[in-house]
């Protein structure tokens, strides 16, 4: 039976054997191409043998690891190919979140291998599996921390770079904003988030990668949440009453994905800023989220109403209606309904709810309250 995956990812993070650290991007270390076709990146280089197809003895015993260190310098496209025999091969970010669990076993997909020294056959697991990842660290390896027990003593992996398309190059952020694609100082957003002037939102904040929302917990707290980033190490929270005199001040740091003030005014608006960190950048700002508690004429949003899904064309575009339900008209207005593309590579959408098509696929728009209350509208581009 597994045990609860969340918090033994992060255990293998603290627990890993660390062998070999490449990067990737701007500086490369070619191995042979194994007749892929494809220039292989990173390999187990420490193993007896970096010959694909040969055995590497692990002797991985139950809650034991494996894992190496993954540079990613730049925005890159990889292929990752995996075999062992038992246990689970994982791809996750530098704080232990799973970007990918091959699960162990695949009991529908595997090969019939023959060890070089005995001559006896094996039943080899394998996963073959394609990901674009942004710049930062990564773990990739084995490991049997996942069962009650578990053996490895079979396995091994290589991780090869292949082209991208302009599309797949491009960023689904705009240019502008602050995102994986476009890290920002730490210090500079606190500078920024500190010296604001205005109840407005900041410059590079966005809603669709952290989605953050407030709600009144009673009289005197709120309860603020977002979204959590794989690749994010912690989240710092801004706030103070609403109202241009009062600036935002540092809250707290935080690693979960929540967060309650407490000791606050009975029926007063409140703003936040929620900001997610790495170890050195930051890599998401949300939308200013405007809150207030209970017991007062302030009052909040119920939900957000919206149609379900758009089809539309390239370079056509079509406007949509959402419409923000008030928990009393006594709801004070600190921002309109307002709307943002997940992805603009796909389609954008203008502040009046205008989405036009940029390239075929799919997406979402969201359509959200100042409160940070939301619905997601699919959208589908076609030719």
């Amino acid at each position: 039976m597994k045990r609860n995956i969340i918090s033994k990812v992060k255990k293998f993070v603290l627990a890993t054997t660390f062998c070999s650290v490449l990067l990737v991007g701007g500086s490369v270390k070619a191995f042979a191409d194994d007749n892929s076709g494809k220039t292989v990146i990173y390999s187990r280089e420490t193993a007896p043998t970096i010959v694909y197809g040969d055995r590497y003895d692990m002797e991985l015993d139950n809650d034991q690891t494996t894992y190496y260190k993954l540079e990613i310098t730049e925005k890159t496209k990889i292929k990752l190919k995996g075999r062992c025999e038992d246990g689970h091969f994982l791809l996750t970010s530098a704080y232990g979140y799973e970007l990918f669990n091959s699960d162990g076993i695949d009991k529908n997909d595997y090969d019939d291998e023959t060890d070089p020294e005995t001559g006896n056959r094996y039943v080899v697991w394998h996963t073959d599996k394609t990901f674009i990842l942004p710049k930062g660290t990564y773990y990739v390896g084995f490991t049997t921390t996942f069962y009650d027990y578990s053996h490895i003593d079979y396995a091994y992996f290589r991780v090869y770079k292949l082209d991208m398309t302009d599309f797949e190059k491009a960023s689904e952020r705009s240019e502008t904003d602050i995102s994986l694609d476009n890290v920002a100082n730490i210090s500079d957003v606190e500078k920024l988030v500190t010296s604001q002037k205005n109840d407005r939102d900041v410059k590079g904040s966005t809603y669709t990668l952290l989605q953050a929302k407030g709600s009144a917990k009673g009289k005197n707290a709120i309860k603020i949440s977002w979204k959590k980033i794989k690749q994010a190490k912690n989240y710092t929270i801004y706030g103070n009453k609403c109202g241009k005199s009062n600036k935002y001040k540092k809250i707290a740091t935080v690693n979960k994905n929540s967060f309650i003030q407490k000791k606050l005014k009975k029926g007063t608006y409140y703003k936040y800023i929620v900001v997610a960190n790495t170890s050195s950048h930051v890599i998401a700002v949300s939308k200013t989220v405007h809150v207030a508690t209970k017991g007062g004429k302030a009052t909040n949003y119920k939900k957000v109403k919206a149609p379900k899904s758009v089809k539309i064309r390239v370079n056509k575009s079509k406007k949509v209606k959402a419409k923000a339900i008030k928990e009393s008209s006594k709801t004070r207005n600190h921002r309109y309904i307002a709307y943002e593309s997940s992805d603009v590579r796909v389609a954008t959408v203008g502040k009046n709810g205008v989405i036009k098509g940029v390239h075929k696929g799919n997406c979402y728009v969201c359509a959200y309250a100042q409160d940070g209350k939301m619905v997601k509208i699919k959208v589908k581009v076609t030719e």
